[in-house]
Order: C-alpha cells, then structure tokens, then sequence
C-alpha cells in the first residue's frame, strides 16, 4: 500500500515523539529514520495509546464514486474546480487534503491527483471546492466518476475490528485531534492479543481495540510478524510492515 505525501529525510518541523495541536506537515507525509524505520504522519481521530494498532478512517459514501462534475467538463489543465457531492454529511475545510481525487469511471477512468486544499461544506450543501497539487492531465466529462479520499493518515483511530485499513503504531500518547507520527516499519512495540508465535503474520484484533492477533491465513490486513512470541495483554515486539 502507498502512501501520499512527500518523501523526506530531514528538515521536518516535529520530532518523532511529540504531537502538535496544528499540522506541521501534509497528513500522508512519510519519512525514515537512521534505522530505516518508516513513518506517517497522521491526525487523531480520538485519544490514542502509544504500541495500539491505528487505523484508517473509513470513506463516507456521499463522495465515493460520485457523478457530480460540471455539465460543462472540466478541461485538462484545470487544478481548482467545484464537484457536486451527495448531500447530508458536513465537510470540513482542509478535510482531503493530502489526499486523492479519483477518477473511478468513464473519460478519465484510472487517474488519481494529490488534493492540496478543499472548502469547507455544511451537512446540509451539495459543493465543494477542491484545488490539487497538479493540473488535471485530461479532460473530464460529467459521465466521469469521481471518489474524494482522504489522506490515510487523517483521523485515525482504534478500532476492534478487521473492517478497517492498519496505517500505523503511535510512539506515544496522542490528544484527540492532534498531529504526530505514526511508525510503519521495522521494530516496534504492539500490544498483543492471544500468544501469537515467532514469524506469526499479525493484525488488528476484532476484539481487543488497537491490539494484534495472529491471521489464520496469510492475508489483509496484516501490520507486521511477531519477532519474539507474544505475551497476551502485553506488549510485545513485532517487525511491522505496513505501508511499504
């Protein structure tokens, strides 16, 4: 799984073990460490515990494969435009950015651009304003079928459950919409559901919130193998690999 963001390795405004109550970074931004461990920076969706499985919120079904492009079409080279979406859920400003304007169907079909910006729509609007970081490369008719993403790492949470995407391991604490960076490879402390054994592929438990647990089979979604057996309730290392 790919990220979005931009791929740095120094010059970041926030330290690996800090959270900021205003983004330093685009969400998506990923960056190494001198151990070539892997991290996203991401936005809480809710309080987080430090060594629990983070996890992708979902996308809501008002903008997902939508049929809201104006009448007219959009020419290539465009890069700030209004969709329509599907009334009756609110979006804030900013909400997608580091994310992705899909094209899902018809002219264009396959084509994805980074959003840099949005406006802001109330629960009860039908618009919304986006702006990406590229201009469109072609041209899109009001066929063209359309899916606003957010940025994996916006409003992640914990969850008990299998239903939803791994995006990261928290290093500390995190205050409910704040900013930090959340570890996706090499070696990390997870909290462990069951014993799972050396070289167990694991991921999220659909019991324990924020826990691993061993896959029956090989399979999605999985965040990492278990370097040492794992100790039920505790925090045991695993190798993560998530977002690789």
């Amino acid at each position: 799984m790919g990220q979005i963001g931009n791929l740095k390795n120094r010059g970041f405004s926030q330290n690996l073990y800090s959270q900021s109550a205003t983004p330093k970074e685009m969400l998506g931004t990923v960056r190494f460490d001198q151990l070539g461990r892997r991290w996203i920076y991401c936005k809480a969706g809710e309080a987080l515990s430090k060594g629990k499985v983070a996890v992708a919120k979902k996308l809501t079904a008002a903008w997902v494969n939508e049929a809201g492009i104006p009448a007219a079409g959009l020419a290539a080279g465009e890069i700030s435009f209004t969709l329509t979406v599907t009334t009756g859920t609110a979006i804030d400003e900013n909400e997608f950015r580091g994310g992705a304007f899909q094209i899902n169907d018809s002219t264009g079909e396959g084509e994805q651009y980074i959003i840099d910006s949005n406006s802001a729509m109330a629960k009860n609007g039908t618009t919304v304003t986006i702006t990406l970081v590229e201009p469109l490369r072609t041209a899109l008719t009001s066929s063209s079928e359309f899916t606003l993403c957010h940025s994996v790492g916006y409003e992640v949470t914990h969850e008990a459950s299998t239903a939803f995407l791994p995006v990261c391991i928290p290093p500390i604490d995190v205050t409910s919409g704040y900013y930090f960076w959340g570890q996706q490879s090499g070696l990390a402390p997870v909290l462990m559901d069951g014993t799972p054994a050396i070289g167990r592929l694991v991921g999220p438990s659909n019991a324990v919130e924020g826990a691993a647990k061993a896959l029956a089979t090989a399979g999605f979604p999985a965040i990492g193998y278990v370097y040492e057996t794992g100790v039920n309730t505790e925090y045991s290392p695993v190798y993560l690999g998530i977002g690789g």
